[in-house]
């Protein structure tokens, strides 16, 4: 079973490309990754943060937007 966690980056762009980078290295996990950051939309974050509090996601690919 995967621990939840999450993995800050300093760049929107890199957020996405980790996120599918995780992905791609773990499919059977694919649903349990997300990503989070800015310019998602607010009912995005909101279903994402809702997901990862509950434990569906497991690990979230985030710049800071996910403290805010």
């Amino acid at each position: 079973d995967l621990p939840k966690g999450i993995i800050f980056t300093n760049h929107v762009k890199k957020t996405q490309v980790l996120c599918r980078h995780i992905r791609r290295l773990y499919p059977n996990l694919r649903g349990a990754i997300d990503f989070l950051h800015a310019h998602r939309t607010a009912k995005a974050k909101r279903r994402v943060m809702k997901q990862f509090r509950k434990g569906k996601i497991k690990l979230l690919v985030s710049t800071e937007a996910v403290g805010m």
